[in-house]
């Protein structure tokens, strides 16, 4: 299975543990590669719909998880449009995303999903929780 993240950020926690879940738990057979938004170029034709990214046509993805912020701007949502005209299926497609802008929804989409581990997680309304969302957690994340 290989599973496209959205972010312009590499080192987001999300990505490093789905990264580290890929690897050890599924031993391999999960290739997550990170995307960022702003190295694709998109065309358009009457029978397909192509992938540019870094300047090579981009393979085709079993699934593509965007991790944008809320203000991402149009040209991220005409990425997830042209995904959703393939086979690729989207975690949070682009009227998901207009809705639920925000990481613990992600996971709470992911959950649902057979065969997709995701880390315990805890979210708190202040900053001042956050040590009591570390009683739940017993470790990060906590959002």
């Amino acid at each position: 299975m290989k599973i496209g993240i959205l972010t312009k950020s590499e080192n987001n926690y999300l990505v490093k543990r789905l990264k580290e879940l890929a690897s050890t738990t599924y031993q391999n057979q999960i290739e997550i590669i990170v995307l960022d938004p702003s190295k694709f170029c998109l065309t358009i034709e009457t029978e397909k719909s192509v992938f540019f990214y870094k300047d090579q046509i981009l393979d085709a993805l079993d699934y593509i998880i965007p991790l944008l912020k809320p203000d991402c701007g149009e040209f991220n949502y005409n990425i997830l449009k042209h995904f959703e005209h393939t086979k690729t299926r989207i975690i949070n497609n682009t009227d998901t995303l207009l809705k639920c802008k925000n990481r613990f929804c992600i996971l709470q989409n992911l959950k649902g999903i057979k065969g997709i581990k995701i880390p315990k997680t805890t979210i708190v309304q202040h900053s001042y929780d956050f040590k009591e969302g570390l009683k739940y957690t017993g470790n990060l994340p906590v959002l």
